[in-house]
């Protein structure tokens, strides 16, 4: 992911903006993150327990809901990693008045 910014880009940035956004950003990272803890659990302890096409049915179904839990959190995880922090943020904000 290693995207590198020129520090003209960077100083054009709105310093409130970005930081808005990244803790926009975190909280439903964090949601995803344990729904797919949770679900990647239950997944767990219903393969443990239960049989037949039933069982098979809904454990694909969590399965499936997983994989969209996963590409979620690893969505958001990947904007917040391109945003910079905040401390970049403020230092490029104070460079604008040169």
């Amino acid at each position: 992911m290693g995207e590198t910014m020129r520090a003209d880009v960077v100083r054009r940035w709105d310093l409130e903006a970005v930081t808005t956004t990244r803790a926009a950003v975190r909280d439903p990272r964090a949601v995803a993150e344990e729904c797919r803890r949770i679900l990647r659990d239950g997944w767990e302890a219903l393969d443990a327990g239960w049989d037949g096409v039933a069982a098979g049915a809904v454990l694909d179904a969590v399965d499936a809901e997983g994989r969209h839990a996963a590409a979620l959190a690893d969505g958001l995880a990947e904007l917040e990693n391109v945003l910079p922090p905040p401390d970049l943020a403020q230092f490029s904000a104070e460079g604008r008045g040169r």
